[in-house]
């Protein structure tokens, strides 16, 4: 549909819409890329939590 669309439209509209393109995959990557970092990061902190429950206080 949308490729459809970028056939009848001017050289300018084309560019818009491929540089919102652009942003939007590079939303969803930084989303992505947040998500494993938070994932990972929560992963460290439960691999690590049997030690310190372990040691006195």
């Amino acid at each position: 549909m949308l490729l459809g669309q970028m056939e009848h439209s001017t050289v300018d509209s084309m560019v818009t819409t491929g540089l919102a393109l652009h942003e939007m995959l590079a939303l969803c990557a930084r989303s992505i890329l947040a998500e494993a970092e938070t994932t990972s990061a929560r992963q460290v902190i439960c691999d690590l939590c049997p030690l310190f429950q372990r040691q006195p206080a």
